[in-house]
């Protein structure tokens, strides 16, 4: 082919890449939405952080979803809410999900 050929076919291949990457996105983010994941994830993290602030040195309580506890934020998927105590809290695995202890 002469170089004209070619540099349409790239182009049509780089335009047939970027349109895949938007539709799997956008897909992605409507399954989401439809599924309810963002919002149950969101409210677990808001819930979680509200269950810190309120809870006093020594409590531990367990949380059967995937979260995280860094610094200040409690995190889960894309989520993150951050919680105010100034106890330390401290995460760890268990069957099914996490124990949080505080204090």
């Amino acid at each position: 082919m002469n170089k004209r050929g070619d540099q349409e076919l790239q182009w049509a291949v780089g335009l047939i890449v970027i349109i895949l990457f938007v539709y799997g996105a956008l897909s992605y983010k409507v399954n989401n939405i439809t599924s309810g994941s963002g919002i149950k994830d969101q409210a677990v993290v808001k819930q979680v952080a509200l269950l810190i602030d309120s809870a006093g040195p020594g409590s531990e309580f367990i949380i059967y979803k995937n979260i995280s506890v860094e610094g200040k934020k409690v995190r889960s998927g894309l989520e993150e809410y951050e919680f105010f105590t100034g106890l330390k809290v401290s995460t760890t695995s268990v069957e099914g999900g996490v124990s949080v202890r505080v204090g």
